[in-house]
């Protein structure tokens, strides 16, 4: 399923069976019947009506149309085989073509941690997935998603997977509103020293805590001035070297000493403040 052969292909596949079956003059069985349509005979053992004088002329009834249904099942698949099309040369190169057109160098593994990366990264992130695929090129992550975002319906379990992608895909999108948001923010103080200008909207008794407001503006520029992902590892690391190396702050024991996630932790307390806002 996740491989996206054409559906030509299945046709090719019954033709080509039929045509080797007619060359070898392959004979249809009960026992092949019984494989394919999963009928089963009826057990030789008496059943309990046998020991309790219930008439069983309706049960012998019914067996006779079953017989009668599997003589005719093995006609049908006899006739199908006698009367198979020669599976031709344009056949075999037409199937060739449409097995190159699948993605057969994508095994189950890589499908399901393709999955997990689209899930965290985005649908269109393709060089970042590639990178933790390790076995596929950026070109090939893209043309695969691509196809999967089109056909996806072919794939096994695909209402599970669309799910875990939307959802993260939605609180990815409410996460850069809350961004885009801040830095219209932060930008309308940019060229009014915003250090002491900058007012941001507390709420009442609730978000400034310990924090000094020239510590709150200070967090909120850096993170607008080095312009990555807030509330990031990365980010949280960058605030901490920033407080760390800044004059203002070299006898301000408190914020030298929260670690990178208290100072995260604080800036996402103030988006949620701005947002609000």
């Amino acid at each position: 399923d996740f491989q996206f052969f054409p559906k030509q292909i299945h046709e090719l596949y019954d033709k080509e069976m039929l045509y080797y079956r007619r060359m070898i003059k392959f004979r249809v069985s009960k026992d092949y019947i019984k494989q394919k349509y999963g009928k089963e005979d009826e057990d030789d053992d008496q059943s309990e009506s046998d020991y309790i004088g219930e008439d069983s002329s309706s049960d012998d009834l019914e067996n006779d149309n079953l017989e009668d249904e599997k003589d005719d099942d093995n006609i049908k698949e006899q006739n199908a085989i006698n009367n198979a099309e020669e599976f031709t040369k344009e056949d075999k190169i037409l199937k060739e073509q449409l097995i190159f057109q699948a993605f057969t160098n994508w095994s189950r593994r890589d499908f399901s941690l393709l999955m997990q990366l689209v899930t965290k990264l985005g649908r269109s992130n393709y060089k970042e997935i590639s990178s933790k695929l390790q076995n596929k090129s950026e070109e090939e992550v893209e043309t695969y998603l691509e196809v999967f975002f089109k056909k996806f319906k072919e794939v096994e379990n695909y209402k599970k997977i669309m799910s875990k992608i939307e959802e993260q895909e939605n609180k990815r999108l409410e996460k850069q509103k809350k961004y885009d948001t801040f830095k219209q923010f932060v930008a309308s103080f940019v060229d009014n020293n915003p250090l002491i200008t900058m007012n941001i909207p507390y709420l009442p008794n609730t978000s400034r805590k310990t924090y000094s407001e020239i510590e709150d503006r200070f967090l909120l520029l850096k993170v607008y001035e080095h312009g990555g992902i807030p509330e990031s590892p990365k980010m949280n690391k960058y605030l901490k070297n920033a407080v760390m190396t800044c004059p203002l702050f070299e006898l301000d024991w408190f914020i030298r000493t929260r670690s990178d996630s208290e100072l995260g932790r604080r800036v996402a307390t103030l988006l949620q403040v701005i947002q609000r806002q």
